[in-house]
């Protein structure tokens, strides 16, 4: 059986929707170094959290801090089928 996905977990930690900028850059660091992992070993699929924050309130910047992530750390995959 050959295993095609991950699960990153180190984003509760470091989340990308946090309001302090090192753990927002923290958590992109490990996003874009679970990507380039991913490829290495030939899985297909990193899944990532599907919340914002864990440890701190949510609100609108959060959100949006959340999205910005996904979007600068998502195209890492595009060189390669992650």
């Amino acid at each position: 059986m050959r295993i095609m996905t991950m699960c990153l977990s180190g984003h509760r930690k470091y989340p990308l929707g946090s309001h302090t900028p090192g753990l927002r850059l923290r958590g992109l660091e490990i996003f874009t170094k679970a990507i380039d992992f991913a490829g290495d070993i030939g899985l297909r699929v990193v899944q990532v959290m599907g919340y914002d924050v864990f440890y701190e309130p949510s609100d609108d910047e959060t959100r949006a801090n959340f999205i910005d992530g996904l979007q600068y750390g998502a195209p890492a995959g595009l060189d390669r089928p992650v």
